[in-house]
């Protein structure tokens, strides 16, 4: 997900955030190009008059989109996820785990939730979210105990 944005520090930067994935972080793009960070997690960018402007990347726990602060002033991309939204993603982690308990069903419930969360931020319609994520859910569901019949009947047949 790329998610453009302006800063008055850096009027004629074209910059952009390119949301993480399952193990990568979010990445600061300026004009088109990633940035890297220090070891403290802080890009720098050179202003119109070629003094530097910190910008840090603050994650806002599940969510995907981060905030970005620039000095001390924190500029938020996106709306925040309300608490029911975070709910309703969290749901495969609730039915898998309502099934069998085991860390299968935690990694399966944890990857759907991941797609729940990211589809939340790609899809622009709201009543879309919520059934899009539902088919995704239950689609997860049918998944793990598809995979779960299949190793039990292969762990349990005759040798």
């Amino acid at each position: 997900l790329l998610i453009p944005f302006e800063l008055p520090e850096l009027p004629s930067c074209r910059l952009a955030i390119q949301t993480g994935g399952i193990f990568s972080d979010p990445t600061l793009l300026v004009d088109g190009r990633p940035l890297s960070a220090a070891k403290d997690g802080t890009f720098t960018i050179l202003g119109e008059d070629a003094s530097p402007v910190s910008v840090r990347l603050i994650g806002r726990g599940l969510d995907i989109v981060p905030d970005v602060r620039v000095g001390d002033r924190t500029v938020t991309l996106l709306p925040p996820l309300r608490w029911f939204d975070y709910a309703w993603c969290l749901l495969p982690v609730l039915l898998l785990l309502a099934g069998f308990r085991g860390p299968l069903s935690g990694a399966a419930g944890a990857f759907v939730t991941y797609l729940n969360l990211r589809l939340f931020r790609t899809i622009p319609s709201p009543f879309l979210h919520y059934a899009v994520t539902a088919v995704v859910t239950l689609a997860g569901l049918a998944a793990y105990y598809g995979i779960t019949l299949v190793l039990l009947s292969y762990a349990t047949a005759p040798k």
